[in-house]
């Protein structure tokens, strides 16, 4: 009961944040400054409009390769008090719930978030926690791709970064994930 009711209360404290979910790329470019994160698309994924359920900042795609890979940026000013170091976490999860309930289920096993190793974490994105998920999912309702990686970043007082793979093909997909997987890294501050 206790843990139910903690979920409720972030529920509604997720609810009443006022998160800027505007794509362009002259917004992304802000808040990729703003979390300071260096951006790279070496791949031949372009721009988009997003037409999924999911919020992003930024979205990049390959019609004929069946793949979208969408940026979800969640600065750390967005929230008072430094909440945001708090509970990033938290608004991982909250946002794989509509992935959990649109899904066959997790593809890499029980846990819902696979959490990075702190050294590796650090050594490749310079963040402060990562993680990943995957689901398959069986129909259409909610995406129109079969699957999903989720690629979480978090760095103190910076914010969190979310990239979703969406693909068809599993090979040609996951060989795009590899492609595209450190698209976003924080800077080094000197």
């Amino acid at each position: 009961m206790k843990n139910s009711f903690i979920f409720i209360v972030l529920i509604v404290i997720f609810s009443s944040v006022n998160l800027s979910y505007s794509q362009s790329q002259e917004s992304f470019k802000e808040l990729v400054k703003l979390l300071s994160i260096k951006y790279s698309n070496d791949s031949s994924l372009k721009e988009k409009i997003n037409t999924t359920q999911i919020k992003c900042n930024y979205l990049i795609a390959d019609e004929s390769k069946k793949i979208e890979v969408l940026y979800s940026l969640i600065p750390a000013e967005n929230y008072k008090d430094n909440l945001l170091n708090k509970i990033y976490k938290n608004i991982a999860l909250q946002s794989l719930v509509k992935f959990s309930q649109a899904s066959d289920g997790l593809l890499s096993g029980e846990k819902l978030i696979t959490e990075f190793d702190n050294l590796n974490v650090k050594k490749e994105f310079n963040a402060d926690w990562g993680g990943t998920s995957s689901f398959k999912f069986t129909s259409d309702r909610f995406c129109k791709y079969k699957f999903c990686i989720i690629l979480f970043l978090y760095k103190k007082d910076k914010g969190l970064a979310i990239t979703y793979f969406l693909f068809d093909k599993e090979s040609v997909g996951l060989q795009e994930v590899e492609n595209n997987f450190h698209n976003l890294t924080f800077i080094r501050q000197n």
